[in-house]
């Protein structure tokens, strides 16, 4: 069921794929979710989530297909969208296991917000209004007060769209 404001519907998908190590699972995954779940979503479809997919590493043991797949059925990357990108590559991944290492050692972009407006995308890959987006729980001040823990292995992101007015739904709604 879509969430609607203002007339227009906008869908939320979060998701979890398979790791680098098992690529031909998070492929299939991949092909489902873009294929069955996101296939027949009017209005603006907002997916969020841990793709397991390194958008700042092509070729690197990090990097697989799935993010440019997710571009090329028509989502745009708020992140490189939001301006962030020119001062910051927007790693959210990985602190150890335990989070106990001392610096961070977030080296890894993964986790994504990624925006399609309508079923009718702009052939710029750019969607009109605003994207502000912040990395979480990745800086020093964010570790626990006591146990001086991150606050996970991932850090998260935390985005604010604002579509131009009359473009959220293109059909009118």
């Amino acid at each position: 069921m879509p969430a609607l404001h203002r007339g227009t519907e906008w869908h939320f998908v979060t998701t979890h794929l398979e790791t680098q190590a098992l690529a031909p699972v998070q492929d299939a995954q991949a092909s489902e979710l873009i294929g069955t779940v996101l296939a027949d979503l009017d209005g603006t479809t907002v997916l969020g989530g841990d793709l397991n997919s390194d958008a700042a590493n092509p070729g690197a043991p990090s990097w697989t297909p799935t993010y440019d797949r997710l571009l090329a059925a028509g989502f745009t990357d708020a992140w490189e969208q939001s301006g962030h990108s020119a001062r910051d590559p927007g790693f959210t991944c990985c602190q150890a296991p335990d989070l106990r290492n001392a610096m961070s050692t977030l080296d890894e972009r993964i986790d994504f917000v990624l925006v399609r407006r309508a079923r009718n995308p702009s052939a710029s890959g750019f969607v009109p209004g605003s994207i502000m987006l912040d990395v979480v729980g990745a800086a020093e001040a964010d570790r626990t007060a006591q146990s001086s823990l991150w606050p996970s292995d991932h850090a998260g992101l935390m985005a604010t769209l604002r579509l131009a007015p009359g473009l959220a739904n293109p059909s009118g709604g």
